[in-house]
């Protein structure tokens, strides 16, 4: 049919409407038709149910049974080309909608939005409407989430000193600091849809606190297991759901599974566990095998039927030694977002999806329908906007692209987004970049006809805390998106690495000329401050993770080719690398500025060591026990470089009986003390001789222990991982002392027995003339020598530098080319033979070519 040769469905058009259609409630359907014209229509819902009849109405009703995207047809008799258009269905939102703990939240009534700023122990307040800042206050240590009240006051959750502090949301004004256990760590925070009830997660005691906003008090602790992280509670407040950041590891290569907990919200009673099992499909270009792993956020649909989790699947099934395959660079994580069905109580498998090409899911958010699932990938600096119902791909709020001469400058745009939040009737998208200190505004309001476009970036911070390199080299550490890093933005540092910790994970590096070995935390090591990387101490320089970013990593790397192909640079422990490329030595100096172990929740309330814990550290320095002589304190391992002007030393070392030592050929101390296996493999494709002391300090955090991870307790390390009392006599020690032991070793981080912090020295500079300026910090016993050639046509060729006590004895010896321009010393405050040294006055003496000689003095504490 026509009219004067135009086709009806030229001069109709079907109607389109911004609200989605609800599941069993009957959706109204229009087209529209100049004056006096009336086609014969017949409709096509796109839910399988028949096409209707022809017939002269242009307006009709169906009912959806299931939730979906679907595309209507309308179809004019006579007419081959139909009208088509198409609907989300939902189910019914709740009201009020559940809430979930967040790094960023929205205040409808004030028009504006909030967010914490972790590195800079601030929030800042946004104007939602015209985008803005309207303020930046300051608040506790590392902030982490913060939740909105029902008197519109700002509750935030700051980590490190294990505080709520309770801001105005109107002007910033402090309120009230709710002070919670020592060391607890809180991570998330929320309220209850009412606000009658909030909920924090306790992190390092792995409980659970609930409070009374009224009266700013805590109600109670629930235990609920280890790494509380991500909070969600639902409609009705009845159902709070918890995360479990690390998921649990049985044994290496285990399939093991992810962890959520459940809540009474009535009786804060622990309700049930829902399992997020390891995917054991085969592994492919775009999903594979893994353990979901990393839950930092949990978020219930508006409908209250489902709990979405982002997570990142770590593949530890694969590796040369546990299946015999390879990994590579998209076979070794992924991002993944699991679906909880809350009315069957347990994770729907068939949902859950692989986000290829993506790195580290962070948070998701919905519109108020839930339509749409917006997931942050921390990792790739991109929210991939998912179909809520099927979680299927929809559209995407992708960040510019990051160049290399902007990045290091410091100026990447948009990077880490690590929450989301939508805002002004859902019209607008607020995302939240850690990493580029920012929230990212976004026209969400045409979803399904335009993309996402860009409104405002508004800058969180007034002033970046960190130095240029470190920052620089933590959004190096964080970006999986930069090419040099990695392939397809699949890996970078902080997949393993979280926050600069770890993943809890075994991997198989058999095809790197390893063996099984677990992830290192890296807090608190100051970089090569506790001497060479890794279990086998196959890194002497963090610049030489350049080797993993062109290998695993199929980065294309950081250092110019030519002079990665120069001499043995190409290989670890070759020629140097420091100094040679900025990104690197920027991610050298952000990984040494972790010079912090988080204080352990075990000891007393005031920091200080408790009883059993005191009479541990007297098992721990006893000479029958021997701990002590490989795990030395100030740093609790006996891992060092060599010094610089020192030979190099190879043969064996007795420490104990039994305990076999080593020292390698670049002068490392490995011990083999009995807890090696055909899967430890190799060092570097040789004989591997033993393992390089680690650290105690920070032990805490938990296990598994040991390089394989075989050991889930240190009850294990010390009895069943222990034989012939080749690590560490234990075997003569009772139930009692074996536990005292346990108690100090679960106390040790930096604080003193007291629970003092470090004296931390402000730097002390000294220039040298044309020479280079140093400065010098002292943490405890840990001095570390900062030097930098200022001058670059004044600078020498090197220095030397000799470190003396008042007798004139030579404690340490250092070194450093003027090429490298800038680096670190480390003194351990002992001597060349290992020996404590005493406290007091000690001469760092530095000549330099052509340089008049010059005293440091450093006082030891």
């Amino acid at each position: 049919m026509a009219l004067c040769g135009v086709a009806l469905g030229q001069l109709c058009s079907l109607d389109s409407v911004d609200k989605p259609a609800l599941v069993g409630t009957p959706t109204h359907f229009a087209i529209t038709c100049p004056a006096g014209v009336n086609p014969r229509i017949a409709w096509e819902f796109g839910d399988g149910t028949p096409r209707t009849a022809y017939g002269s109405g242009q307006e009709t009703q169906h009912v959806y049974k299931e939730p979906g995207s679907y595309t209507i047809f309308v179809r004019i008799e006579g007419e081959e080309i139909p009208l088509s258009t198409s609907r989300i269905v939902v189910y019914s939102p709740t009201d009020p909608g559940p809430t979930r703990s967040s790094t960023i939240v929205y205040d409808a009534r004030r028009q504006r939005v909030y967010a914490v700023n972790p590195d800079h122990n601030s929030i800042s307040a946004i104007d939602a409407r015209n985008p803005r800042l309207l303020f930046e206050v300051p608040v506790g240590k590392h902030p982490r989430t913060i939740a909105l009240d029902g008197d519109g006051n700002l509750w935030v959750a700051c980590q490190d000193d294990a505080t709520l502090h309770v801001v105005s949301g109107e002007d910033g004004r402090h309120l009230d600091i709710v002070r919670l256990p020592f060391a607890s760590r809180p991570y998330g925070i929320t309220f209850s849809p009412d606000t009658k009830t909030a909920y924090a997660s306790l992190e390092a005691t792995g409980k659970l606190v609930k409070l009374i906003p009224a009266s700013r008090s805590v109600a109670g602790f629930l235990d609920l297991g280890p790494t509380p992280r991500g909070i969600a509670v639902s409609h009705d407040g009845m159902r709070v759901l918890v995360t479990r950041h690390i998921s649990p590891m049985t044994a290496p290569g285990a399939a093991d599974h992810a962890e959520v907990w459940e809540v009474d919200g009535s009786t804060f009673t622990r309700v049930r566990t829902f399992r997020l099992e390891a995917d054991t499909s085969q592994d492919g270009a775009t999903s594979g095998r893994g353990i979901p792993n990393g839950l930092t956020s949990i978020s219930i649909t508006p409908d209250g039927r489902y709990a979405m989790v982002p997570a990142t699947k770590a593949n530890t099934q694969r590796g040369q030694a546990l299946d015999g395959r390879i990994p590579d660079f998209q076979t070794t994580v992924r991002t993944l977002i699991a679906r909880i069905d809350l009315r069957e109580n347990r994770e729907d498998m068939a949902f859950r999806k692989d986000v290829d090409n993506r790195s580290i899911g962070s948070s998701v958010a919905f519109d108020k329908y839930g339509r749409y699932a917006f997931l942050t990938t921390q990792g790739t600096n991109q929210t991939p906007i998912l179909l809520t119902h099927s979680l299927g791909d929809f559209s995407s709020v992708s960040s510019p692209d990051n160049p290399p001469d902007l990045l290091a400058r410091g100026e990447g745009r948009e990077l880490a987004p690590i929450g989301s939040v939508l805002a002004v009737g859902d019209s607008l998208l607020f995302i939240h970049y850690f990493l580029s200190r920012e929230v990212g505004v976004y026209d969400v309001s045409r979803l399904g006809w335009e993309t996402p476009g860009a409104v405002a970036r508004v800058k969180t911070v007034g002033k970046e805390i960190l130095t240029p390199e470190i920052f620089l080299g933590k959004q190096i550490f964080y970006n999986s998106s930069d090419i040099r890093m990695s392939k397809d933005g699949y890996i970078s540092c902080v997949v393993c690495h979280i926050d600069g910790g770890t993943d809890g994970r075994v991997w198989d590096f058999t095809d790197r000329g390893e063996g099984l070995r677990r992830t290192t935390d890296l807090r608190g090591r100051a970089g090569m401050g506790h001497g060479p990387v890794h279990w086998s101490a196959n890194f002497d320089e963090i610049q030489d993770f350049e080797q993993d970013i062109r290998g695993p990593f199929a980065g294309k790397g950081f250092l110019e080719e030519g002079l990665w192909l120069s001499g043995t640079r190409n290989q670890s422990l070759g020629d140097k690398k420091a100094g040679l490329s900025p990104e690197l030595d920027a991610l050298a100096a952000y990984v040494s500025s972790l010079i912090r172990v988080p204080s352990s929740p075990y000891r007393n309330g005031d920091g200080s060591l408790t009883e059993a814990g005191r009479r541990g550290r007297g098992i721990f320095n006893r000479e029958d026990v021997g701990c002590f002589k490989c795990h030395t304190p100030p740093h609790f391992t006996d891992s060092r470089l060599p010094d610089a002007d020192a030979p190099p030393l190879s043969g064996s070392v007795s420490i104990f009986k039994g305990a076999a030592s080593r020292r390698t050929a670049e002068g490392f101390l490995l011990h083999d003390v009995g807890t090696q296996k055909p899967s430890s493999g190799l060092r570097m494709n040789d004989t591997l001789f033993g393992m390089d002391t680690p650290t105690l300090k920070g032990v805490w955090t938990g296990g598994p222990f040991l390089h394989d991870g075989s050991a889930p307790s240190l009850m294990h390390v010390l009895e069943d991982a222990n034989p012939q009392d080749r690590h560490g006599k234990t075997s003569h020690l009772t139930r009692t002392e074996m536990e005292e032991l346990i108690a100090y070793l679960k106390q040790i981080d930096d604080l003193d027995d007291q629970g003092n912090a470090p004296i931390r020295k402000q730097p002390e500079r000294r220039a040298l003339g044309a020479g280079p300026e140093l400065s010098v910090e002292i943490f405890g016993r840990h001095v570390r020598i900062h030097y930098r050639f200022s001058d670059t046509a004044g600078s020498p060729s090197a220095i030397h530098a000799r470190l003396f006590d008042v007798q004139g004895k030579l404690m340490a010896v250092f070194y450093a080319s003027g090429r490298a321009r800038e680096g670190y010393w480390t003194w351990k405050g002992g001597d060349r033979q290992g020996s404590t040294a005493a406290p007091g006055l000690y001469l760092l003496q530095i000549d330099s070519p052509g340089k008049a000689r010059t005293v440091l003095p450093i006082v030891l504490r």
